[in-house]
Parts: C-alpha cells; structure tokens; sequence
C-alpha cells in the first residue's frame, strides 16, 4: 500500500497539477532546514571565545584553539564535523 500511494503521489507532481509547487515545498522542507540547526551548534561548539571545545580545554588547562581560522586545526575540525550522523547520510 505505502509503494502504490507514493507512487500515485509521485505521477502525480509531476503532471503538473494545480499546488505542485506547495507540495514540492511541503515534502522538502524538513530536509532543507534540518541543516541550520546543525550549522548553528558546531558554530556554537567551534567559536573561539566561548565555545564548548574551548571551555573543555579550559577546564583543563590547555589554551583555546582557534579550530577554525588556523591552518593546522581546520581540517581536524572539518573531518570531526564528517563525523557526525545524520538521518539521511549526508545533508
């Protein structure tokens, strides 16, 4: 039943009917946006005044990283950054 109703709905955007482009959106949407909160949180965890990496060092002991704006660190930043899951793989 789930792969006839896709398909129908599939035939079905792509005929051009009237609201095709709001149920293009509708279904796209939550793929499209689940990036920003991501980018949102390893900017928070990257920052180098206050970010969480940062403050863990702190802790202990060992000065900030600029993890980001350093040639030696950027590219281990960007591999951890590969690291983490996502739903769908890859965004």
């Amino acid at each position: 039943m789930s792969v006839v109703l896709s398909l129908l709905l599939a035939i079905a955007l792509n005929r051009g009917l009237r609201g095709t482009m709001l149920l293009r959106t509708a279904y796209f949407l939550p793929s499209i946006l689940i990036g920003v909160p991501i980018f949102v949180l390893w900017q928070w965890m990257y920052a180098d005044e206050g970010g969480l990496f940062n403050r863990l060092l702190a802790h202990l002991g060992v000065a900030a990283v600029p993890w980001l704006s350093s040639t030696a660190w950027a590219k281990p930043s960007l591999m951890l950054m590969g690291l983490w899951p996502t739903s769908e793989g890859q965004i």
